[in-house]
This record gives C-alpha cells, structure tokens and sequence, in this order.
C-alpha cells in the first residue's frame, strides 16, 4: 500500500464510527476509576480502616438484626482494602445494597441499583443493548487495531520525535492538532495496543458465547432438589468453604434463585497472581451443604486462565491505584486521539462540505443515534427500582442462630 492509502485507511478507522469509539474509550477510562470516585463523593463506600480480614460472623449479625424480613443474594468484597464491602439483599423482590466494614462488619449505609460505578459498567460494556450492544463494542477494537497499525506506515521515522515538542495548540489550525494528536500517540502506542488487543479478546469471547461454544469451565448442574428444605446458613458456607479450600481468601458469596442451582464462593489464594477472584470457586449443594465442584486458578487449560486476567490488564486495576491512574491518564490521552483525530477530519473539509450532517454521512449519524440510545437506555435501567426474585436463602433474621 502507498503511504497515501496507510493515510487514507487510518482516517477511515479513526472517523468512521469516531463517535461511537471516542464514547466508548471515554467511558471506559471513567469506568477505571469509577469505585474510587464514589469512595469520594460518598463515605458509605469507604472502609472504616484498610482491611486486614473480613468479620463476616458480625456482618451476619448486623444483617440479621437491621434487615430481619430480607434475602441475602450475594456478598462481595473488592480487592481495593479501602473500600466497603456490599452485600445485595432482596426485600419484597426489590434489590438494594447494603454497605459494610470488612474489619468489624459494621453496616455503613444503603443505596439502590443505580451507582456510578454500575452506569458506567454497563454502558460501556454493552450500551444497555445486551448482545447487540456488545457486538458494537467490542467490534470496535479492529477499528482500534487497524488504526494502530496504519500509524506506523502514516507517520514516518516516528521513532526520532518523542521528544519533540508541539506547537501551541490552536483551536482553527489542522497542524496543531496534528502535532499534539502524533506526539500523545507516540507515548500511547503501548496502551493503545494493550486496549486493542484486549477489546479485541472481548470480541472473540463475546462471539464464542453468541455461538454457544463453551469456552469457559461450567457450573455443576443439581439433578433435584427438595424445594421445600431450608437452605443452607451464610456462616455454614463460609465454614465448609475454608474446609474445601485452604487458604482461600473469600470475596464473593452468592446465593441462587433456586434449589436446582449452587451455591458459589470464589475468592484469592494468593498462589496465582494476575487473575480475579472468579478464577477461584466452590460450587455447594444449597440444601445438603454437598461440594460439588472446586475450581482452582493454577489448574485452567490456557482459554479460561486468560480469560480470568483479561480484565485486569484491560481496565488497570492489576497494580491498585497506580496502575488505575495510570490507565486513567492514558486513556484520557485515547480520549483525546480519537477526538481530535475526527476533528481534524473534519477541519480539513469544512471549507468543501461545510453540512456536518453530510460530513457524518450514515455511520457518523448511526453512531452518534447508539451513543444517545446508550445513555437512554442505562440511565432509566438505573434509575428505576430494579426488581428481583427472592434468592433461595435463608431469611436474614435467622441468620444470628447460623
């Protein structure tokens, strides 16, 4: 291809659905630091003092005691020590979140389905569009890819200019812009790179699923189950899920819908690094309290063993806050490539087809049309008491004899 043609395809990449990607990249890089703004903004997502161990002996009490008519759906602790752990409770099938200390289980306060961190989790996942919203997104990491590639043909002996300063940048002049779009790029490259090859991971993964190919261990099916028996005490699991896996540094306790599923507990046991706490898991019989399946990290085939890292590396949260800064700051960096990349394209054509309606053409409209439907749809998802079946546990005012 001619250095014409590189030119030529990078803007294609970059403007085509500009919108739609410059959106995306934006909301992820909020996304990365989304706990920690709520943590502040909002003193009931702070921990009282960094954990050091989790008291779920007095969380089952204050629990019992402050919401005796309620469910236990599930209890997650973060990996971050300075936030509050949540555990999700259904009370006359409506959910909400209860905030608590790890360190002494005191409860911290409550709020509803609808947060920062979970608008922006689900808008840039999937813009609210379940698997058509992700198809959207993730395809938009071979745009990333090819504009990644094109820009080492577009600019020439890039190598030598990483030090070279841009002009002032100048809101009217097409050269500023590009000045400060190639030396951001320069220093973007790796991140840019680590971003697309990961969107692009999500992609096949999202793919593989729509085609229902199992590429992931599975949970263990209960063939029957007395509907009628009471299920098993949070307590009790926590007690039989140490005993099943030693060492097991519990995070996540969730309760099913039914008698006819599991139980799960995952969890870190600090032997196998880069992975979250789902690459870990206990599956137990709800009712008999039977194990049914340990899942450990170090023994996955190679698919779900990346699979369990992939959002580590993607969203920075590998190395605590300065890896989440850091993923913050580059991806602001993105942000601004892509917008000021579509921007230049559309500088540098004002002067033939001064119509932005035009200039668009049919994706920019589409895109633009997704974006708007996206924040639509995720705003009123969750803005609105989300409703919940009533988990299969037990009512949290006998939790205290558990």
């Amino acid at each position: 291809m001619t250095n014409k043609q590189w030119f030529q395809l990078h803007t294609w990449a970059g403007v085509f659905l500009g919108t739609l990607l410059f959106f995306v990249c934006f909301t992820g890089t909020i996304a990365s630091v989304s706990h920690e703004i709520e943590y502040l903004t909002d003193e009931k997502f702070r921990a009282l003092t960094p954990r050091t161990k989790v008291n779920f002996q007095q969380l089952a009490i204050e629990l019992s005691t402050n919401y005796p008519n309620s469910y236990l759906q599930r209890i997650q602790i973060r990996p971050e020590k300075y936030l509050s752990g949540e555990a999700q409770i259904v009370t006359n099938n409506l959910l909400s979140f209860v905030y608590f200390d790890a360190n002494t289980g005191k409860i911290l306060g409550e709020g509803s389905w609808g947060r920062l961190s979970r608008f922006l989790r689900d808008i840039h996942r999937k813009l609210s569009l379940g698997d058509t919203g992700k198809f959207f997104v993730t395809s938009l990491s071979l745009l990333l890819l090819i504009t990644l590639i094109s820009s080492f043909f577009v600019y020439k002996d890039w190598w030598r200019h990483f030090f070279k300063a841009p002009p002032k940048l100048k809101h009217s002049t097409r050269s500023t812009w590009s000045s400060w779009h190639k030396i951001i790029g320069l220093w973007s490259w790796w991140f840019i790179t680590t971003i697309a090859i990961t969107g692009f991971w999500y992609f096949i993964d999202q793919n593989l699923q729509t085609a229902d190919i199992e590429n992931y261990p599975q949970k263990p099916k209960i063939q029957s189950s007395e509907v009628n028996a009471n299920p098993m005490h949070l307590l009790t699991v926590l007690s039989k899920a140490q005993t099943a896996f030693k060492g097991l540094d519990i995070s996540y306790i969730r309760y099913p819908n039914n008698a006819s599923k599991p139980i799960e507990v995952r969890g870190y046991d600090g032997k196998v690094f880069l992975v979250v706490d789902r690459a870990n898991r206990i599956y137990f019989h709800p009712i008999t309290g039977e194990i049914l399946k340990v899942q450990y990290a170090n023994e996955l085939s190679l698919y779900p063993r990346l699979a369990d890292t992939v959002d580590l590396v993607h969203f920075g949260s590998f190395l605590g806050l300065t890896s989440k800064f850091t993923w913050f700051l580059f991806g602001t960096f993105m942000s601004f490539m892509i917008a000021s990349g579509t921007y230049m394209s559309w500088l540098k054509v004002k002067r033939k087809q001064p119509s932005v309606i035009k200039w668009l053409g049919t994706p920019g409209i589409f895109a633009i049309i997704i974006c708007i439907t996206g924040i639509v749809l995720t705003t009123i998802n969750v803005v609105i008491p989300k409703n919940e079946a009533t988990p299969f546990s037990p009512q949290l005012s006998t939790m205290h004899s558990s």
